[in-house]
């Protein structure tokens, strides 16, 4: 049973994840974009939209991940006679991020996860997410990288799921940190070249929409 379960948990999330935020974006402005999908997406969206564009680019990314998440856990809780809700949401929020870097329907070409690692964060554990957030925020503003805060937080994730929920969900929560370190491969490289843009949290933040796609 579970196994079928697991199954239908997988299809489901990495068909959620494959929703488009730059078409749901142009249902809500009343305004058609090209099929805009990857690294830029968010371009787009800012180019077109500004900020409230991205903001509901942001909302529809993070509202499908947690769509995703609750679903997984709810099978998996509902479904099988020991309650496995922590590992359907740990592996659903790992299925949705497939489907969102790599959608089947945008040929294969999708956001970095980001968002919607941090939104499947708060899913499986509100408290711990808290910490995640602060400490993407603290790393971010200290070291002016954003993908240093990102990459740091998600580093930390797989270690705060094991203290709350054991080694399984955790492992889960590793292959989601792993998908985010490969999305972020470029800037990897750009930081160890020290080529990687700082943050000016003076300036607008719309700038670094026109580099990364979250």
């Amino acid at each position: 049973m579970i196994p079928l379960l697991l199954s239908a948990i997988a299809i489901a999330s990495y068909l959620i994840g494959n929703i488009n935020a730059v078409h749901i974006v142009s249902r809500i402005f009343r305004r058609q974009l090209p099929d805009f999908s990857g690294e830029r997406a968010m371009a787009e969206i800012n180019r077109v939209f500004g900020t409230p564009g991205i903001v509901a680019a942001t909302v529809v990314d993070a509202a499908k991940t947690v769509v995703a998440v609750l679903l997984g856990g709810l099978v998996l809780h509902e479904g099988s006679l020991i309650s496995y809700m922590a590992v359907g949401r740990c592996f659903a929020a790992f299925c949705v991020l497939l489907g969102h870097c790599w959608p089947v329907f945008h040929r294969f070409r999708g956001g970095r996860g980001g968002v919607v690692a941090m939104a499947a964060m708060f899913c499986v554990h509100f408290p711990l997410a808290v910490l995640i957030a602060l400490i993407f925020a603290g790393v971010t503003w200290a070291s002016k990288y954003m993908a240093v805060g990102t990459l740091t937080a998600a580093a930390l994730s797989p270690l705060a799921v094991w203290i709350e929920y054991g080694g399984l969900c955790a492992l889960l929560a590793l292959f989601s940190v792993l998908v985010i370190f490969f999305t972020h491969r470029r800037s990897i490289v750009n930081l160890l070249r020290r080529r990687e843009p700082k943050l000016n949290l003076q300036r607008d933040l719309s700038m670094k929409f026109e580099e990364e796609d979250f």
